[in-house]
């Protein structure tokens, strides 16, 4: 399996490289060299993982993300920019940078993405993938914070380049978080959500692992919050979309304003050679969990019933003369 690291050598460093990213900084490189540039750090790409012109799929690889030198060529703005009412996002409210999180001895260096435009979805940063793969797992640490009925946090990817909206690019894998409710959650199909966990504390990295089938065109998810390893996970989760048949697009975002994501990095994995993933013993437990809440909610329905009936035999008897019950209608 070959390990893809962006390291110094894969492009070439060049005076100004020491901006921000998005800034303009005297002696930075034009629009049409950092373009040069971007090519360049695309065919070596497409060297290392040893792909070529007209191949469908990456073969086997294994991407970690973790924001080091010239993750801004990889990565780029946007790419909506209109929000759900058709009025166009102001940028300044969306803003990234590298930073050490959380605050303290934990401090870990992370790529802070703030803001977001309400219930507008890929308004962040995304990364496109050529060929298009399918990765077998997705991996991720992070954490978030946000108002509690607001989903944000969004890790989700598309089958398509942007076609300006989410159902049109072919949504198949879309993962966010609920402060509260919810918690981390997976977007399946007809708009179900799935749990995978509660949601992480502001100041506390938490990781997610997404394990993916695309025979069956399903997603398994199980979140670690302490470090003490994953859970066996619940239960299938299926794509958005099946008609996804690739990943050509990686998009973070958040969909409120006041929001703010920490990514600590993103590891993505494609083996060739991956086992099938045998879920006979997750639909045993999501099974056994159906049994027991139906079991739960036939115990309070029945219940209610015999309330009901009491109450209802309490209010039919009639009274004698002087106003005592005849109990024995």
């Amino acid at each position: 399996r070959a390990a893809l690291q962006f390291s110094r050598d894969c492009v070439p460093r060049q005076e100004g490289d020491d901006a921000e990213p998005g800034s303009v900084a005297r002696g930075s490189p034009s629009a049409a060299a950092r373009a040069l540039r971007e090519k360049e750090a695309a065919l070596k790409l497409r060297k290392y993982l040893g792909v070529h012109e007209g191949d469908a799929f990456c073969g086997s690889f294994e991407f970690k993300e973790e924001w080091g030198e010239f993750w801004d060529l990889r990565w780029q703005r946007g790419p909506c920019e209109t929000d759900d009412k058709g009025k166009a996002i102001n940028k300044a409210l969306i803003n990234f940078k590298t930073c050490r999180y959380p605050i303290g001895k934990d401090a870990q260096h992370c790529l802070e993405l703030m803001g977001g435009s309400n219930y507008t979805h890929c308004t962040g940063l995304y990364l496109n993938f050529e060929p298009v793969i399918r990765p077998t797992e997705v991996e991720f640490c992070y954490t978030v914070q946000g108002k509690a009925d607001m989903s944000n946090a969004y890790i989700t990817f598309t089958g398509k380049r942007w076609q300006g909206n989410l159902p049109g690019s072919v949504a198949g894998l879309t993962c966010c978080t609920y402060q509260k409710g919810g918690g981390v959650v997976l977007s399946a199909g007809s708009g179900q959500l799935v749990s995978l966990g509660n949601a992480p504390k502001h100041d506390k990295l938490i990781k997610c692992r997404l394990s993916i089938d695309w025979n069956r065109k399903i997603v398994i998810g199980t979140t670690d919050k302490d470090g003490k390893g994953y859970p066996a996970a619940r239960q299938t989760t299926p794509f958005r979309d099946d008609q996804c048949e690739g990943f050509a697009t990686l998009y973070i975002y958040n969909t409120e304003v006041q929001a703010t994501a920490w990514y600590h990095w993103i590891r993505i994995v494609q083996d060739e050679n991956a086992a099938v993933i045998d879920t006979k013993a997750m639909d045993a437990r999501a099974e056994l969990q159906r049994n027991i809440d139906k079991r739960e909610y036939d115990k309070a329905v029945a219940s209610d019933m015999a309330h009901g009936m009491k109450m209802g035999a309490i209010s039919a008897t009639t009274h004698g003369p002087d106003g005592e019950q005849n109990l024995a209608q």
